[in-house]
């Protein structure tokens, strides 16, 4: 049926055309026109122009539980950059120890020993005792209170002695009122700051009323014991053993409570100044085997307690020299440790110092041989060195002292706006529209060798434009149990910096450690960093993401240049130049489901190749647009008038047209194209919000209206 239709209706033309070409009148058919030409017909979602004209990530609704229509619009973009917080332990540098020899006492030195046997006659009588000391070239005893010497005196004579008077030449002279027969007295003699030589000369001297023919007096002493100050004698003589202990300083900062080595050694030195030899013993304190540690969980001092004999013999590895080793007069010796790889060293913190210290502890021991005959003299020195040889740290746990901040890392986020925001359009906007929120969140995502733990970081962010790097917004955050693959997110309203429309963002990250953080460090035996023991790392991607919600005031008048666009005119040109006694309108239907009131205005132009309504500059384009003869002047159509088109808010409808003067009709229909571009002005405007179900519809078309005739179908 439907094909008998066809044919007939074609049979029916034929009629037509046959009756037409039969006709007597030679002029051709002639017909009114109308026809409607579309050069916009848009529906624009406004969610999805965001979307695809900010040129941004993504664009989303947001909710605390769910996303809903209706949701307030918000705009995301997104950036991604690297920062990392390194916090290094300096290399452990050559600490040395001066050991000064102090006062020391004499041993094994000569007894004085001397029997006087002479007759006894009534009066005073007197009898010089030379004492030799053997081997005592020269000694000066030290200014000490203890420094006295004891002579013992015993009369072994039948009469009583008066008046007695004993004698040291160079030292003192002592008075004893009386000694009976067959008693014994003690003289003590100050030899402070006293010398005395190889000789020692005493004077005897006492009184008697009666005889005696057989008289014995028994005179006893030692100089062992008395404190020298410096002596030239017998090497036999010099027997004393001193020793140190003191700190050799790893780090300030950081209290590590334990190390196990890497690689790497200590080494310590002995630098004999004197001019006796010495044997030594040195040991480095609370080193035990890893092993120990490990089964009985020893992480510091305080975890050690009182260790078993057993443990002490098989896991105590802090003895340098075992047996002691000897350093001989002006000479220096080097003893190196070097299996701390399998120890593990349980260090200090010294709160006067300020740092972590390992103890040290050195003695010495004179091993002068009888019958050398040295010089010492309090005040000669030893060096104690101790140095390390490309000393790491494997893995320790730490402290935090006091807060601790890395370096600042600066970086640049650049803001995308869309395409056809000038300079000039954000200069007419800043000031204006003020948003309310444009949340700004930083997920941290930390890279770290496995083991590695830092109880806790503070991380302060400063945002910051590029035009205004001195004041900001700044946000501060704590990220606990920071260890690798762990995550941790900030998040801070940034509108006020934003609301500058700034062309760059710049985020300034202080990280650190706060006081009394507990860090654990563990390497993987790569280590890269020459100059330090260790190194604490833990690198962050940061995925920054900018979030404007589109709430805002308007504070004043804005105008905004939306851009421009090209649409096609072929065809419809070729069929419209066939027209005369031609009239074209110009018709924009504009649906706003908006909040915004606004006020467009419309400019058309025939593309010629060089585009200039598309290349002009926003102010140019703007004071053109708002002049009918500027438009004109530059062969351009106003569509939307002088005082453009006001779109009422939510809801309504507005429609316009525009007459198209001939020459003008001529200009758009010549050409194969045609150029459009817009822009509007927002009133002043109370806080409000975008949803995400917010559209404009905009319908704009040529009204056409002319003669066509016959000849016309002949060119179709």
């Amino acid at each position: 049926m439907r094909h008998h239709l066809h044919h007939l209706a074609f049979l029916l033309c034929l009629s037509i055309l046959i009756a037409i070409g039969c006709s007597r009148d030679d002029s051709p058919v002639k017909w009114r026109t109308a026809m409607d030409i579309p050069f916009t017909n848009h529906n624009f979602l406004l969610k999805k122009e965001f979307d695809r004209n900010v040129q941004l990530d993504s664009t989303f609704v947001t909710d605390p539980d769910t996303v809903r229509v209706g949701d307030t619009l918000y705009v995301d973009q997104r950036w991604s950059g690297n920062t990392s917080f390194v916090s290094s332990i300096n290399k452990v540098d050559t600490q040395s120890y001066r050991a000064v020899i102090k006062p020391f006492p004499l041993a094994n030195s000569p007894g004085i020993v001397r029997e006087i046997i002479s007759p006894i006659v009534p009066g005073t009588y007197s009898v010089s005792l030379p004492v030799p000391l053997d081997g005592m070239y020269f000694v000066e005893f030290y200014d000490t209170l203890i420094n006295t010497l004891s002579l013992t005196i015993r009369n072994s004579s039948t009469v009583n002695l008066s008046n007695v008077s004993v004698g040291i030449h160079g030292i003192d002279t002592q008075t004893i009122a009386r000694i009976p027969s067959g008693s014994t007295v003690v003289v003590p003699f100050n030899v402070r700051n006293k010398i005395v030589r190889n000789v020692l000369n005493i004077t005897f001297t006492a009184s008697s009323d009666v005889a005696d023919a057989n008289s014995k007096i028994l005179m006893t002493g030692s100089l062992n014991g008395l404190i020298v100050r410096k002596c030239s004698i017998d090497g036999g003589y010099v027997k004393f053993t001193q020793s140190i202990n003191d700190n050799c300083m790893i780090t300030d900062t950081f209290f590590l409570k334990y190390i196990d080595v890497g690689e790497g050694r200590f080494s310590y030195r002995v630098n004999n100044y004197t001019a006796i030899p010495f044997k030594f013993n040195i040991e480095h304190h609370n080193v035990w085997s890893q092993f120990l540690c490990k089964r009985d969980s020893i992480i510091s001092l305080a975890h050690l307690g009182i260790r078993s004999t057993t443990d002490t013999v098989l896991y105590y590895t802090g003895r340098v020299t075992a047996s002691g080793d000897t350093v001989l007069p002006k000479t220096y010796k080097t003893f190196n440790r070097a299996n701390y790889t399998d120890s593990r060293i349980l260090t200090e913190w010294n709160d006067s110092l300020k740092k972590t210290v390992t103890r040290m502890g050195f003695s010495f021991s004179s091993i002068a041989k009888k019958g050398d005959t040295v010089t010492i003299a309090a005040g000669d020195s030893l060096m104690f060195s101790v140095f390390t040889n490309a000393f790491k740290i494997k893995s320790l746990v730490a402290e935090v002292m006091e807060n601790y901040t890395n370096e600042q890392d600066t970086q640049r986020m650049a803001i995308s706006y869309p395409n056809s925001w000038s300079r000039a359009t954000r200069d007419s906007l800043r000031g204006k529209v003020i948003y309310n929120t444009i949340d700004t969140k930083i997920d941290f995502t930390v890279g770290a060798e496995i083991g590695t733990k830092i109880d806790t970081l503070s991380v302060v962010f400063d945002v910051l434009t590029n035009t205004n790097v001195v004041s900001g917004l700044s946000s501060s955050s704590l990220f606990t149990s920071v260890r690798n693959g762990s995550k941790h997110s900030m998040q801070f309203n940034i509108a006020g910096i934003v609301n500058a429309f700034p062309d760059t963002l710049v985020y300034i990250s202080k990280i650190g450690i706060p006081k009394g953080t507990q860090v654990t460090l563990a390497s993987d035996n790569v280590f890269n960093y020459p100059t330090d023991i260790s190194q604490v790392t833990a690198k962050f991607k940061m995925d920054v993401s900018v979030k404007p919600q589109l709430a805002w005031a308007i504070t004043g008048p804005v105008t905004v240049d939306l851009g421009g666009s090209t649409f096609s005119m072929i065809g419809a040109s070729r069929y419209i130049g066939k027209l005369t006694d031609r009239k074209i309108d110009a018709f924009m239907d504009i649906f706003n489901n908006t909040n915004i009131a606004l006020t467009a205005y419309i400019v058309c132009a025939p593309h010629t190749g060089t585009t200039k309504l598309l290349s002009m500059g926003s102010d140019e384009f703007i004071k053109t647009a708002l002049s009918d003869s500027a438009c004109r002047k530059n062969g351009f159509i106003n569509l939307a008038g002088n005082n453009g088109i006001t779109i009422p808010v939510r809801g309504q409808k507005t429609a316009s047209s525009v007459n198209v003067t001939g020459s003008e009709l001529e200009s758009v229909f010549q050409s194969d194209s045609c150029d459009v571009r817009c822009f509007i002005r927002l009133p002043k405007m109370s806080g409000d919000v975008m949803h995400d179900t917010d559209y404009v519809k905009i319908q704009s078309y040529f009204h056409v209206e002319g003669t066509n005739c016959s000849d016309s179908l002949i060119v179709w």
